[in-house]
């Protein structure tokens, strides 16, 4: 069953967020998914994944793996309680440190942070953008593979570029190949609606970050998981107390 997400108290904001160096939760790979060229394993929902010809670095021009991150996650950290977790890279350099199911079921620790902290560069009003792209296109973004493409490249172009071109810049794509054509006409129409104001709701966003692995992005848990979460560190840090 899918989490229902919405905006947690700001007390509760920060529970989460002063967590963050504490793993409060787990993340690991679902069972299944859609591998794409460039990549051996299966991470991607199916239907969503693609491989077009672009560029994260300002190098020339290479197969770029993208889609909808199909995980899990478990939000006690006890890795007993996982359930069905769909985002998107906020850390395009770096790699994942799990990989498919079940050859890593406990999962890998992750804290919180802001978009910004976890992505240096990214300013508050890009970081707002990304909020509003995915209140309003996340869930059509995994109805196709050129949506999801679109959906990733936004969310790359705002981390590593000043200026929105997605044919110029250190994340770019082919003006050649027709995977990257289509995406980036997709992307196009919904940086439009974005930047021109046909696009009001936004939706609170957290970091889901690790030294070790890729940083995610996730909506700001209801109070329940927060709470949960808070539960987790806490038992934790008083097992860690009377071991002392």
């Amino acid at each position: 069953m899918v989490r229902l997400w919405g905006v947690a108290p700001l007390a509760l904001v920060a529970v989460i967020a002063s967590s963050a160096e504490a793993g409060v939760y787990k993340v690991r790979d679902a069972v299944g998914g859609e591998s794409v060229p460039g990549r051996l394993d299966a991470f991607y929902l199916a239907g969503t994944g693609s491989s077009p010809s672009g560029t994260n670095f300002g190098s020339p021009l290479v197969n770029l793996p993208m889609g909808t991150f199909d995980f899990e996650i478990d939000f006690t950290g006890s890795g007993s309680s996982f359930e069905q977790f769909r985002t998107y890279c906020l850390e395009p350099t770096q790699e994942l440190s799990f990989h498919d199911n079940p050859t890593d079921d406990e999962g890998a620790l992750y804290g919180t942070d802001t978009l910004m902290n976890s992505a240096p560069g990214l300013t508050a009003l890009e970081a707002s953008r990304i909020e509003i792209l995915w209140a309003n296109a996340f869930a059509d973004s995994m109805t196709s593979n050129i949506k999801a493409g679109a959906f990733q490249i936004i969310i790359w172009e705002l981390i590593r570029d000043n200026t929105f071109d997605l044919n110029a810049g250190l994340t770019r794509l082919s003006t050649s190949n027709a995977t990257s054509i289509a995406i980036t006409a997709q992307a196009n129409m919904w940086w439009a609606n974005i930047i021109g104001g046909t696009w009001t709701d936004s939706q609170p966003l957290l970091a889901l970050t690790s030294p070790d692995s890729q940083d995610l992005i996730i909506p700001v848990p209801t109070p329940g998981a927060v709470v949960l979460g808070a539960m987790g560190v806490m038992a934790a840090g008083s097992r860690r107390r009377r071991s002392v």
